[in-house]
């Protein structure tokens, strides 16, 4: 089933966030502190978070990404993931339901 989402982009996804039970995958090549933080206020602490995200030092110091959000992921439990070329944004919560 395709939803297309109508609503801002945030809300639906912390709202699938928040509904989690088992694992979120994101997958993006710029990340942000706020939003992150965010994410991990509303998840259930026993879900787990896998990040593949772009590390790059100039996107850093661009500040087009956070690096404390990789730092984050990985207090927190999480798995992170580089790839170099991405450009994708995928976002996967319980293997069930994705947003593109």
């Amino acid at each position: 089933m395709t939803t297309i989402v109508a609503n801002p982009f945030y809300d639906s996804f912390m709202s699938l966030c928040a509904k989690s039970e088992r694992r979120i995958r994101l997958c993006a090549p710029y990340t942000k502190s706020e939003i992150f933080t965010d994410l991990l206020s509303v998840k259930r602490n026993d879900v787990s978070i896998e990040l593949i995200t772009k590390i790059n030092l100039r996107d850093y110091h661009s500040e087009a990404s956070d690096l404390d959000v990789v730092r984050q992921a990985l207090l927190n439990g999480g798995r992170v993931f580089n790839c170099s070329n991405l450009h994708a944004k995928v976002y996967i919560f319980d293997d069930s339901q994705c947003m593109i």
